[in-house]
């Protein structure tokens, strides 16, 4: 259902709070078992780009608030840069 809607929408941009987050929607969008990175991904959804920040949940205390602002900052900027052209 996320696969069509953002298909349909077709937003520039995706973020995903995560990597188990990116990681179920590549096993169950996409079918496939990857080991992706945090950050700007090589894969897109259709013609939208994806960018997965930390989880900022409190129980995912292994980033600190500024790596986390930090990650968010990134997607800012990248955001920005589609936003141009």
């Amino acid at each position: 259902v996320l696969k069509e809607k953002i298909l349909r929408f077709a937003p520039r941009l995706v973020c995903f709070h995560g990597l188990m987050a990116y990681k179920a929607y590549l096993q169950h969008g996409e079918g496939v078992k990857e080991s992706p990175k945090l950050g700007l991904q090589d894969r897109t959804i259709g013609s939208s780009r994806i960018f997965v920040v930390p989880n900022p949940s409190p129980a995912n205390a292994a980033f600190s608030l500024e790596v986390i602002a930090g990650w968010y900052q990134q997607l800012a900027a990248l955001r920005d840069s589609l936003k141009r052209g």
